[in-house]
């Protein structure tokens, strides 16, 4: 059964975030554990506090994570770094009793200048994600790779992200919608579906107008959510969605009705 989520804004405060989202009556939270209201040691200052939140509510964490690592970097002392943060990221998703958390594959800051840094890049990235995997299965997590929508060298191209994922088979797809829509309109969005159709495990589902990546609530940019459910339905999707919407929590839970009224109509 589809499971539905909201995730914490890490620009605020953790607590507050997640006792608003604890009363809307979702099935889990995203929560993010990112600089500056989500980053490790406050996390581990409020650990308790949080594990009782989610407790009380019925609720799950699954782990967002910083975006701007930089596991591919061809500045191996820059790789080392991002790889240490990465595992105090997984050691206190397993302090939060989480069993799923996401990185994801390439930001705007990794410079590649030529077909051959490219290369290196896609080694770099596929060895950190190997290390973190066995990492993360020594605290019981399962990792999942989350797509952006950044282009250099090709970099983004569902070819290589599907590099990364065949050197590791157990690393998960997490795709996001409204980045492959950015990517590559409704034709990406399908080519992830299909070639992933056994990875993925997880979604974010978000809005946008194919130009800018504005996290608009379902209905208010251009992405065919009704195509969308037409082929989760098809590969069977049952996992969990995020709604990751910008705007505010109420557009966030307005969404989730959306979908769930698309799901069961289509």
């Amino acid at each position: 059964m589809i499971e539905f989520g909201i995730e914490t804004n890490p620009r605020l405060d953790v607590l507050k975030e997640l006792k608003a989202i604890a009363g809307l009556k979702v099935d889990f939270v995203e929560l993010g554990i990112e600089r500056p209201g989500g980053s490790v040691p406050i996390l581990k200052k409020y650990k308790n506090k949080i594990l009782n939140l989610l407790e009380k509510n019925n609720l799950y964490a699954i782990g967002h994570t910083d975006p701007s690592l930089k596991f591919g970097s061809l500045n191996e002392k820059e790789r080392k770094v991002s790889l240490k943060m990465a595992k105090e990221m997984i050691k206190m998703a397993a302090l939060l009793q989480m069993k799923l958390m996401n990185f994801h594959f390439y930001n705007r800051y990794d410079e590649i200048n030529s077909e051959e840094e490219r290369k290196i890049f896609l080694r770099n990235f596929s060895n950190s994600m190997k290390l973190l995997i066995k990492f993360a299965k020594s605290k019981k997590i399962t990792l999942m790779l989350e797509n952006l929508t950044h282009q250099h060298y090709g970099i983004t191209h569902l070819e290589d992200f599907e590099f990364v994922i065949k050197r590791n088979p157990s690393l998960k797809v997490h795709l996001d919608v409204g980045h492959a829509y950015l990517k590559g309109g409704m034709e990406e969005i399908e080519n992830y579906i299909k070639k992933f159709k056994k990875k993925i495990v997880h979604l974010h589902m978000h809005d946008n107008r194919g130009h800018a990546d504005e996290h608009l609530a379902i209905g208010k940019g251009t992405i065919n959510y009704r195509h969308i459910i037409k082929l989760l339905k098809k590969i069977n999707f049952n996992k969990t969605i995020t709604l990751e919407v910008f705007s505010g929590k109420k557009d966030a839970v307005a969404s989730i009705q959306k979908i769930k009224k698309l799901w069961k109509h289509i």
